[in-house]
C-alpha cells in the first residue's frame, strides 16, 4: 500500500495513526496533480474517495491516474454527488479509460439512486 494526498500535513497524521494502532509503516509520497511525476512507481490499483472539489480537478486528476497506473490497472473513484465530479469521465476517456459508473448506497452496495457515484476505469485495450 502507498498513500498519498496533497495535503502538507496527512503524512503527519497518518504516521500518528500508524503509531497509535501499533500497525507497519505505510509509503507516502506527497502527490501533486499538477505536477505527476513517475519516479514514485506505477501502481495496478487506485483507489480515491471525494476528490474532485475544484473545476480544474477532474483534468489534473485524470493526468495524475494517467501517469501512476500501470497499462493494465484498475482506478476505482467514489463521489459524494460533487458537479465537478462529472467532468471526470470526459478527462479519463480523452486519456483512453473505458469508465463503468455506478449508484451506491452508503454502504457500498450498488443500489439505483444511491448517494455515491462510483467510477471504475480501465485503460481501453486496442
Amino acid at each position: 500500500i502507498t498513500a498519498s494526498d496533497y495535503h502538507p500535513l496527512t503524512k503527519t497524521l497518518l504516521t500518528e495513526n500508524i503509531n497509535a494502532n501499533n500497525l507497519t509503516s505505510i509509503k507516502y509520497f506527497h502527490g501533486d496533480w499538477r505536477y505527476p511525476i513517475t519516479t514514485e512507481g506505477k501502481f495496478d490499483l487506485i483507489i480515491g474517495s471525494d476528490l474532485l472539489y475544484e473545476v480544474l480537478h477532474a483534468k489534473q486528476l485524470a493526468t495524475f491516474i494517467n501517469c501512476h497506473l500501470t497499462e493494465n490497472g484498475l482506478v476505482i473513484l467514489v463521489d459524494p454527488g460533487r458537479r465537478t465530479a462529472k467532468k471526470i469521465k470526459k478527462c479519463m476517456t480523452v486519456l483512453g479509460f473505458d469508465c463503468c459508473l455506478e449508484s451506491i448506497n452508503r454502504e457500498g452496495i450498488a443500489q439505483k439512486d444511491g448517494y455515491f457515484k462510483k467510477y471504475r476505469f480501465n485503460r481501453i485495450k486496442n
